[in-house]
């Protein structure tokens, strides 16, 4: 099961590893060349036609396409990239993301190096996930959220199998996700499980997005609140923070974690599922571009671990794993019996 939940990431992996030919598939998977491609053969002038582009600009489209693996050399897809196809949405969220990172990469290296308060202060990507917008309900803010949201779901929808193939939710009635976003995760929990419910925690816009993406769905409750000013509701035995920890400064992220324990009744559990350091031993390519942006905010597990250790937390034991970059899930239990909710 985890094997078949990392393989979107590994599909993909090749296709984006390298800029010019990760922006030519950016492009081509845009512009429906893709989409024609993967029909079939063609001929030069029905892909210039379904394209809109003339000869020339076809030709350096294809050589690029073909540099990066996507097709061979008779213009056809390669059975790699059919593969990979078949996780588009996780394809085009990379691309994406990646050619939002870009700009600040090239712009602001030195203090993305250096100094992160200079790189946040000057990096366009910030503007991007604006949280204070989310407070709000009103149309700008809902559009705004929603640019970030698409994407973040995007990468949730292919996470989420990864963390349910590593922890066992049988157990969990009631679970409480901080920060859940769009309630992807939450779909994804309540399909496997038959007995367990969901309380998805966040800003009024993202709870109000995250309705529309959820639909008619059972079993998944959201919850406006700024968490930041608001303790926890109780009534869950377990609380999942899911690549949200790392938002925030240590002293907000460590108050979370108390806000948890404080909710969770003897017995209950804490998850955290977030991404680590990236390697400085192994090739980080186009598609990591974002996470190579937000560098500084990913914390070393054992940070995770020290403060759950001085909040109480027990039988604590922690899983790493690569996705796309390196992930962290740690889990750990209030001291008590756990009775009925």
């Amino acid at each position: 099961m985890l094997t078949e939940a990392l393989a979107p990431f590994r599909a993909i992996a090749p296709f984006i590893a390298h800029y010019p030919g990760a922006h030519a598939l950016a492009e081509a998977l845009r512009c429906g060349l893709v989409d024609r491609l993967a029909q079939g053969p063609a001929t030069a002038d029905e892909l210039g036609h379904v394209a809109d582009l003339p000869a020339a600009g076809l030709r350096l489209l294809l050589a690029l396409l073909r540099g990066a693996g996507v097709t061979q050399p008779d213009a056809q897809l390669t059975p790699g990239f059919r593969a990979a196809l078949r996780h588009r949405p996780l394809l085009e969220a990379k691309l994406e993301a990646a050619a939002l990172a870009l700009p600040d990469f090239h712009a602001h290296l030195s203090p993305l190096l250096r100094d992160r308060e200079s790189f946040m202060e000057r990096a366009a990507i910030f503007g991007l996930y604006r949280y204070d917008l989310a407070l709000r309900e009103d149309a700008a803010a809902l559009a705004a959220t929603e640019r970030w949201m698409r994407l973040t779901t995007a990468l949730t929808r292919h996470e989420a199998p990864v963390l349910l193939a590593l922890h066992d939710f049988s157990r969990c009635r009631r679970l409480l996700e901080p920060g859940g976003n769009s309630g992807e995760l939450a779909l994804q929990l309540t399909a496997a499980h038959a007995g367990i419910r969901v309380t998805v925690a966040d800003l009024p816009a993202v709870c109000a997005l995250g309705r529309r993406h959820v639909g008619a769905a059972p079993r998944i409750d959201f919850l406006p609140t700024d968490l930041r000013h608001q303790p926890m509701p109780g009534g869950h035995d377990a609380v999942l923070f899911k690549s949200m920890l790392h938002d925030w400064p240590d002293d907000a992220a460590r108050r979370f974690l108390e806000l948890a324990r404080a909710a969770l009744p003897p017995g209950g559990e804490v998850l955290v599922f977030e991404r680590m350091p990236l390697p400085s031993d192994a090739p980080l390519g186009y598609g990591q571009m974002q996470d190579m942006l937000f560098h500084g905010f990913y914390r070393d597990p054992a940070s995770y671990l020290a403060w759950l250790r001085e909040l109480g937390f027990v039988d604590l034991h922690r899983q790493e794993l690569m996705l796309d970059v390196p992930f962290v899930l740690i889990a750990g239990r209030r001291p008590g019996t756990r009775g009925p909710l």
